[in-house]
Order: structure tokens, then C-alpha cells, then sequence
């Protein structure tokens, strides 16, 4: 077997690799949004479905368990494609400065550059023109940022469970996302690519983490997912709870998204 060609070097400007991190990072907190709103639909459903069995001794009263089993598997669907996305580290025949996709471990690449971190502390002095006292302050608050994104990600590989998630995630989006493939004739099943919840939690946790430190020490804003979270959790319950309602009329309405 010939050995893997490694791939050639391709060097960026300063200039290029700011505008590079700064669209990607857009990208990579776009799509950590995307997996958080659907991961709170999706507890919302549980936690309301939860507390009606507490406050009332039983389910709901509409037949919709297949339903209800279909939006579940739907969302942690959609939350391991979405995370699927955001760890992709491209394809390994190209140098990670032409990869065209924008991913975590690709933002990185140029988040771990002193180049780029020293503009990002240069921009943050100019944050707040009008107090310069502050300029020092908020450069190395970006620079925390981006170390604290860094670790964030390396913590992950490193723990044996995170690089479980890691592997079985990616192995996961090719065999059941990306393509449907036949079962191993031989052995009459698919190889055990099944990612487990605990395991998309733990790489959403991650995503997230690395989503609010990147918005700080790209885009200057402090953004917290936790506090994201419980809004968007309220919203969903209010949902479920509506959706619940014993009266008939209600248990018919259909929502008209805004």
C-alpha cells in the first residue's frame, strides 16, 4: 500500500487568514445555534411530556407515541449531522488553509496562529475608543478567549471518551448521514457506528463552549449559550405545554412560524 502523499503547503497572507478565521468562526457559532434551538425543542418535548405524567398520573391524552418517537430521533438526527459538520477536519488530501469547509478543528488551525491572535488583541484595543484605559484589558480578554477555545477542544481529544465521541460521530455521519450503506454481507449487520446521546451531549457541551470563547475573541461579543438555553427552553415548554392541552381545540391548533 502506497503511503498517504502529504499535502502541499499552502500559506495565507495576514490579511487572508483574518478574513479566513473571521467567516469561519460566523459559520462554526452559526451552527452551534443551530444544534443548541433544536436540542432545546427537543428536552422541551421530554420535560413537558415529564411533568403532565407528575401532575397528572399519566401521558397526555392524544394517541402520538410514534409521533412523538419520530421528532425525537428526527432532532438527534439533526443535532449529530449538525455535529457531524462542526468537527469535520476536511479532507486530509489538502493542506488545512485551501479546505473548503468551515469546521472546529479548521477554525482553530488559524485561532492557534500568533499572527492572528495579535490582531484580534490589536482590534479589541479599539473596542471601546473612547476609554483607552481599557484597550490592554479587553486585548487580553481575547486572548483568554482564544486560549480557553483551545483547551476547550484539546481537552476533548484528549479524554478517551471525548475521542470515542469524536470517532464513532464521524464514522456515524458517513455510514447513516452522508451515505445509507448496505449491511456487512459477511457479518449480516453495519459495523457499531452508533453514536450514544451521552455522547452528542458531550460533543454539543464542547461546541458550545468553543462557540461563546470564539464570538468573544472574533466578534467582540459575550455571548453565554447556558443563558441561550434556558430562553429557548422556556419557549419550547410553552410549546409542548400548549400542544398538551386536554382541550380539544387546542390539541388541534397549528402554529404559523413568524
Amino acid at each position: 500500500m502506497s503511503k498517504r502523499r502529504k499535502p502541499k503547503t499552502v500559506r495565507l497572507t495576514r490579511a487572508k487568514a483574518i478574513e479566513r478565521l473571521d467567516a469561519m468562526a460566523h459559520a462554526v457559532c452559526e451552527e452551534a445555534d443551530f444544534a443548541a434551538r433544536v436540542n432545546a425543542a427537543f428536552e422541551g418535548g421530554n420535560d413537558a411530556i415529564h411533568q403532565f405524567k407528575i401532575e397528572h398520573g399519566r401521558s397526555p391524552a392524544f394517541s402520538g407515541a410514534q409521533c412523538m418517537n419520530t421528532l425525537q430521533t428526527a432532532a438527534l438526527f439533526t443535532i449529530a449531522s449538525t455535529l457531524g459538520r462542526l468537527f469535520d477536519p476536511g479532507s486530509a488530501t489538502r493542506h488545512p488553509n485551501e479546505r473548503d469547509v468551515a469546521s472546529i478543528p479548521l477554525v482553530l488551525h488559524l485561532l492557534r496562529q500568533k499572527r492572528c491572535q495579535d490582531e484580534l488583541a490589536e482590534r479589541a484595543r479599539h473596542w471601546l475608543f473612547e476609554m483607552p484605559e481599557m484597550a490592554e484589558i479587553n486585548a487580553e480578554t481575547v486572548l483568554t478567549a482564544a486560549d480557553e477555545a483551545i483547551e476547550a477542544y484539546a481537552s476533548l481529544r484528549r479524554s478517551p471518551k471525548g475521542q470515542r465521541a469524536l470517532r464513532v460521530l464521524m464514522r456515524f455521519r458517513h455510514d447513516h448521514l452522508a451515505h445509507r450503506l448496505l449491511p456487512d454481507l459477511q457479518r449480516g449487520q453495519l459495523r457499531d457506528t452508533y453514536t450514544t446521546v451521552g455522547e452528542i451531549w458531550r460533543l454539543l457541551d464542547t461546541a458550545l463552549i468553543l462557540a461563546d470563547k470564539l464570538s468573544l475573541a472574533v466578534s467582540g461579543d459575550g455571548r453565554d449559550a447556558r443563558d441561550m438555553h434556558h430562553a429557548r427552553h422556556r419557549e419550547a415548554r410553552a410549546v409542548w405545554d400548549y400542544l398538551m392541552t386536554d382541550k380539544p381545540e387546542c390539541a388541534s391548533a397549528s402554529f404559523v412560524p413568524d
